[in-house]
């Protein structure tokens, strides 16, 4: 038992020290991208009444990522601007994807051995150039990574049998209107659940 307790205590403590060093490495980067700053202007002239438009009066949808755009307007109501609202929104859902990493460890066949498996996948996160880029950069590519995240938990639990199906609608569903691409790995992984579930069936 006391080898077991200093063993989760370790890697806790490593997994803590790894996401600080995880968000150094993104603060390194810290920027804004100029293809962010088509969707600032649709958020910008929602905030100015105008509507959902790049140049008023011109009712054309030029941007792909909805949910990111609406969530900028949200808090351009609050008073944050879209530059410092999207760095704000990259690091949090940085820090969200990397609660979601640990918490897959779990419900994969890592599971047994969390306690070095987990701290191995942050391991790989921060020293990950491109993780620590698109922490900031104002677009949408850290929520879309979260989103994907959490669809995918929700359809490794519901593989194991367990309750998950409310992770994958949100998850998918977040995915897909953040990135409409997220579309096709949401297909993928429908398609994965029926092959499973129709194996599981004709076995018993």
């Amino acid at each position: 038992m006391n080898v077991f307790w200093h063993r989760e205590k370790l890697s806790i403590t490593a997994c803590v020290a790894l996401s600080a060093v995880m968000l150094c490495h993104a603060l390194v980067y810290n920027f804004l991208c100029d293809d962010a700053y088509i969707s600032f202007r649709y958020v910008q002239n929602a905030l100015l009444g105008r509507g959902l438009v790049f140049n008023p009066g011109e009712y054309v949808e030029g941007y792909t990522n909805f949910l990111w755009v609406a969530q900028l307007c949200l808090l351009g109501l609050a008073g944050v601007g879209p530059e410092d609202g999207s760095l704000v929104m990259g690091i949090v859902y940085t820090v969200a994807t990397v609660a979601l990493t640990m918490l897959m460890v779990r419900e994969t066949c890592f599971r047994r051995h969390w306690w070095w498996t987990a701290p191995v996948a942050l391991l790989l996160m921060a020293a990950n150039r491109s993780f620590a880029v698109w922490a900031t950069g104002g677009l949408e590519t850290r929520c879309n990574t979260f989103f994907i995240l959490l669809g995918t938990l929700g359809t490794a639990k519901l593989l194991r049998g367990r309750r998950g199906i409310a992770l994958g609608v949100i998850g998918w569903g977040g995915a897909c209107l953040t990135r409409p691409d997220s579309f096709m790995l949401f297909a993928l992984s429908a398609a994965l659940l029926l092959v499973v579930r129709r194996d599981t069936r004709e076995v018993l």
